[in-house]
């Protein structure tokens, strides 16, 4: 773009090689080739930091160009001072503030500014229109005066004149320039001597994303530095959020507990104070406090009347009431219910949700750990690890990240450094029952079921009934022979939890191998409807069926476990197995073709697509499959019977027989 021209004199140049500011906004766009608007009749859109009261308000009629010198004057703000006019933790929170308060005094912030540069500010941000320079011209031409030396006359009921603010915005930047002493702190970068606190304020924001333990150092030396400032409350809601993402609950709590309740801050502060214990999984400490902010009034009512239901596993409810409120607290909410939601949680919806919480500029734990659980539960076990690990970065003591470290790397076969992980979890707090559990889910899937049923039995001593532990226990018993027992674990989980997608696998698999068919194909259709999009069931009902000689039924549950996973080798050679038995050897062929694209490595299934190649009529082609069999697998019991029909191929082929489709 071309700036608009200089106003520094005759020339135009303040100095060949001199530094030059230029004042730019995009601002907001519509599209033009479609039609479309991006706005509708009486909806305010912008950035809240910069809006006119009116534009807060939604009075889009109203609009004059006061609204425009009102962003002008929020933009000279940050300048001289390194923040806004008006901060909060959420945009709900910044328009209340810009209806409702004052901006703290610009030279309070920023001791070193001319009064007349503060009175051009105050001419800017009057709540009323009439109270603010009227137009761009009349803001212009007072910044002219500043620049000459001479006193504004920061009049705001002069003519109106529609001049665009493009105008002014160069000499906006070149005031500030001008006028603002050295030292003053526009940035926030340190400064020589002690920071005033509004400047430890500004470096805080500035590093809380990368180092949230220094930036919650930072503002407890601005509330130090200046234990009066307007902003102070402000900072201890930050401070809170930041110690809170850094897993240190107690200290966080402290910070809000700091926040008077007559702060506009204060409801925030306590909605945090009462959400903090779900971060540690203490519903039973949440919920007294969660009741109490409830019965308020405003967002944060709403918001913890869902997490409320959330912690009573009340979903529906806990959906209905965060499905339509906005900010990061509501998305961070509606991840943690997909995640804990084992019926009818969505993984995906969890993971774009916990990427909205994690957007606040502030690395939660809670949201990393959300995003880590439903990303597994996605099959994303790489991404999984990243997310505990940097969880564990910024709270080396979260139980729960180390958890879900220790899930994703038994995912990824690395059980030596999952079950360190459980261990570290337990070195911490020897009587955590989902440590124990960990544990014993880590020692189960190594195949040491015996160690597992020991850590099963000690958690569910200090958790009686957890369905979790119970169903796992009865998988181990499983493996051990103990299928009555195994039985009994699953129905004591399903007595807790009656629809538990885990416990109904877990119960039809152990039935299968009593040959009760009948009683695992119910359990297998009972998991297909508390979680109709995992593989499982409808391959292991597959199973079931196809003992029972039911091969079409068979062949249509293998058809939905491909749906589900593509790559899934197991369903491929099942299906063709299915379609061999009801004659389909071409719908056979492909799936064993199939199969050995996905898993070169199994040699015996060259031979089954010989056979349906040689149904097909395919001599030449059955030959190569079964030659391919006979070298790699030369003493296979089928070795003797498929070198049989391979010498009456070629004897075939010798005479003269086609051997192609």
């Amino acid at each position: 773009m071309t700036p608009p021209p200089s106003r520094d004199g005759p020339s135009g140049d303040p100095g060949r090689g001199a530094p030059r500011a230029f004042l730019a906004d995009f601002g907001l766009a519509k599209s033009v080739s479609t039609g479309s608007k991006l706005t509708r009749t009486g909806q305010a859109l912008g950035t809240p930091e910069y809006m006119s009261p009116e534009q807060a308000r939604g009075e889009m009629a109203e609009l004059t160009p006061a609204a425009d010198t009102w962003a002008v004057g929020a933009l000279l703000y940050e300048a001289v001072t390194g923040r806004v006019p008006f901060e909060g933790p959420t945009p709900a929170q910044v328009v209340l503030k810009v209806l409702r308060h004052e901006p703290p005094p610009l030279r309070r912030l920023a001791p070193g500014v001319p009064e007349a540069l503060e009175a051009v500010v105050r001419g800017c941000l009057g709540k009323r229109a009439t109270d603010r320079y009227r137009d761009g011209a009349t803001l212009r031409d007072d910044l002219d005066r500043l620049l000459g030396g001479a006193r504004p006359l920061s009049r705001a009921r002069r003519r109106q004149r529609p001049v665009l603010l493009a105008a002014c915005g160069a000499g906006a930047v070149a005031l500030v320039a001008a006028l603002v002493p050295s030292g003053t702190p526009t940035e926030p970068e340190p400064v020589v001597g002690p920071a005033p606190a509004a400047a430890l304020a500004a470096r805080a924001r500035a590093v809380e994303t990368g180092d949230p333990a220094a930036a919650a150092r930072l503002l407890d030396e601005a509330l130090a530095a200046e234990p009066g400032h307007p902003s102070r409350h402000e900072w201890r809601l930050r401070r809170g959020l930041l110690l809170w993402a850094l897993g240190r609950g107690a200290e966080a709590r402290e910070a809000w507990d700091r926040v008077p309740d007559d702060a506009g801050e204060a409801p925030r502060a306590r909605l945090y104070s009462a959400l903090e214990p779900m971060f540690r999984l203490a519903g039973e400490e949440a919920g007294p406090a969660l009741e109490r902010v409830a019965r308020g009034t405003g967002p944060e009512a709403g918001l913890a009347r869902g997490a409320l239901a959330t912690v009573r596993r009340d979903w529906g409810a806990a959906r209905a009431a965060l499905g339509g409120l906005p900010g990061w607290e509501a998305a961070l909410l509606r991840a943690s219910v997909e995640c804990l939601d084992a019926a009818g949680g969505d993984p995906a919806l969890a993971v774009r949700d916990s990427d909205a919480a994690l957007a606040t500029g502030i690395r939660f734990g809670w949201a990393l750990s959300n995003r880590s659980a439903a990303r597994r539960e996605l099959g994303d076990f790489r991404g999984a690890l990243l997310d505990a690990e940097e969880a564990l970065r910024l709270s080396p003591g979260f139980l729960l990240a180390l958890l879900g470290r220790a899930e994703a790397r038994l995912a990824l076969g690395d059980g030596r450094g999952a079950l360190a992980d459980c261990e570290e979890v337990l070195r911490r707090d020897p009587g955590y029952a989902k440590g124990l559990t960990g544990r014993a889910d880590t020692h189960r899937a190594l195949g040491d079921h015996a160690r597992a049923i020991a850590d099963y039995d000690a958690a569910l001593r200090l958790q009686p009934g957890d369905p979790v532990a119970l169903t796992n226990r009865g998988v181990s018993r499983e493996r051990l022979g103990d299928l009555e027992g195994a039985i009994a674990d699953h129905e004591a989980a399903l007595r807790a939890r009656p629809s538990m997608f885990e416990a109904l696998l877990n119960r039809g698999n152990a039935r299968f191998l009593l040959r009760d068919g009948e009683r695992a194909l119910e359990d297998f259709g009972a998991a297909i409807r508390a979680r109709p999009r995992r593989v499982e069931p409808y391959f292991n009902r597959g199973n079931v069926r196809t003992f029972l000689g039911d091969h079409a039924g068979a062949a249509e549950d293998y058809t939905a476990a491909i749906e589900r996973d593509p790559g899934m080798v197991a369903a491929y050679l099942s299906r063709g197995n299915a379609r061999v038995r009801l004659g389909d050897h071409r719908g056979a062929s492909e799936d064993f073709a199939a199969t050995i694209r996905l898993d070169p490595s199994d040699a015996a299934v060259h031979g089954n697509l010989g056979s349906s190649l040689y149904e097909l009529g395919d001599l030449a082609g059955a030959a190569a499959h079964y030659e391919e069999f006979l070298r790699r697998l030369p003493d296979h019991r089928s070795a003797r019977h498929l070198r049989g029909r391979l010498e009456e191929i070629r004897r075939r082929l010798a005479g003269g027989e086609p051997g192609g489709r």
